[in-house]
């Protein structure tokens, strides 16, 4: 049986940003009284700026601009092969049709032929569907021939309401994911994963809302609670002693909902197997390259189900320019968390062919930053209607209407 696994990861990042500072100034001249919280809610995350959308970009937007870049990347694949489009979101746009459908026909209104012969389909469970559906494409593909290949799309819009706490960790973007059996990049070992599910009411988002209500403490709770679980049921599933599999691994890569929930999450894990201090945790961690997913998170923002395939697309080019060749073979655990809750944690194996296309997303390593004015910021947060678009720059794919029943239209600028 032919192992499968990840050959390229894009993204794409909508450009629009600004510093958290700025909004808890403002914030804070409107309300004067919530400046304690909210500059504690600054040093608690970590958080030093977030992107946020144009008005005529959407989670389809997003998700069909990060997979025109990963086609972009990977001219040579014959999309005859293509069998599996799948979204991972938890903002869709539809409450019946998945994001994957409608990013589909816009791919295919913008001139690239992808074939009508393939299943589209769409994972939510909070910041963990893209993983639950990677796994499932896995799956599928390894069972056909070995031409066959898919495309996992996470993307997201994060928001949270004005002057709470949690706006401060909001942002937007789209990360894909090329998936084959033999893979170029990463082989992955989806025989043996570690899960944890619990019925929890840290995180969710009403039918109908944009803006997702979380619960801050409990959140980071039920994040440290399912980390330590899922990672104990991997450690069964492999028969193997949690610090042996913490000492043994070479990278770990994590879910960034802010930069220091990750190292907020995980001490438990380190102090009670590996008998570590919280500094000598950080440590650690530094070796193997955690802060480079972090560091990114900290001026990106939350991008829900993408942020840990960011994280995974960082830590690679850290590591790289650190390691060289001898990145190949390296182990790397995955711990992909969603909120209300489940968890799955599952490891990766870097591929001999891994460094060259490493190499080739130098030439993409940061997003591009248009730092926007507050005025534009609060626009973008006190949007609840359709605005329709103008000036639309080529290349770019928009939400170019809604209809009076509700249906959305999209289209793509040449």
């Amino acid at each position: 049986m032919s192992f499968v696994g990840i050959s390229d990861i894009s993204f794409y990042i909508p450009p629009l940003t600004i510093h958290t500072e700025e909004i808890i100034r403002h914030r804070i001249a409107q309300k004067p009284e919530l400046s304690r919280r909210l500059q504690r809610a600054l040093h608690v995350t970590g958080q030093i700026s977030l992107h946020f959308p144009y008005s005529w970009q959407d989670a389809v937007t997003l998700g069909a601009q990060s997979i025109h870049s990963l086609l972009q990347q990977n001219p040579s694949y014959n999309l005859d092969h293509l069998r599996y489009l799948m979204t991972g979101t938890e903002t869709a746009v539809d409450m019946s049709k998945p994001i994957a459908a409608y990013i589909e026909g816009l791919l295919q209104r913008s001139g690239i032929k992808i074939p009508h012969t393939l299943s589209t389909f769409q994972v939510q469970h909070a910041c963990a569907g893209g993983t639950i559906g990677l796994l499932a494409v896995c799956s599928l593909l390894q069972a056909q021939d070995q031409k066959r290949f898919g495309i996992v799309t996470c993307t997201d819009i994060a928001r949270y309401a004005a002057y709470s706490t949690a706006e401060l960790s909001q942002g937007a973007g789209a990360v894909s994911l090329l998936v084959e059996p033999n893979p170029q990049l990463l082989s992955l070992d989806i025989a043996r994963t570690g899960n944890y599910s619990e019925d929890v009411d840290d995180f969710f988002r009403p039918v109908g809302s944009t803006i997702a209500v979380v619960k801050g403490g409990y959140s980071i709770e039920c994040y440290t609670n399912a980390v330590e679980n899922a990672f104990l049921d991997y450690c069964k599933q492999i028969q193997k002693e949690p610090s042996g599999v913490l000492r043994n691994t070479d990278f770990l890569v994590f879910h960034v909902p802010f930069p220091k929930m990750v190292y907020t999450g995980t001490y438990r894990l380190f102090k009670k197997f590996l008998g570590l201090s919280y500094s000598a945790m950080m440590e650690d961690l530094v070796q193997r390259g955690v802060p480079s997913m972090t560091d990114a998170a900290a001026k990106i923002g939350n991008i829900y189900t993408g942020s840990i395939y960011l994280a995974l697309r960082y830590l690679l080019i850290d590591r790289y320019q650190t390691l060289g060749q001898d990145i190949v073979g390296k182990k790397i655990l995955l711990f992909s968390y969603g909120s209300g809750n489940t968890i799955t944690v599952f490891q990766a194996t870097v591929l001999h062919s891994a460094p060259r296309i490493i190499q080739q997303w130098s030439k993409q390593n940061q997003p591009v930053c248009i730092p926007a004015h507050h005025d534009e910021y609060t626009i973008w947060m006190n949007q609840n209607s359709f605005i329709p678009p103008r000036n639309i720059p080529s290349g770019m794919y928009y939400l170019k209407n809604i209809r009076d029943d509700g249906y959305r239209e999209y289209e793509f600028t040449k």
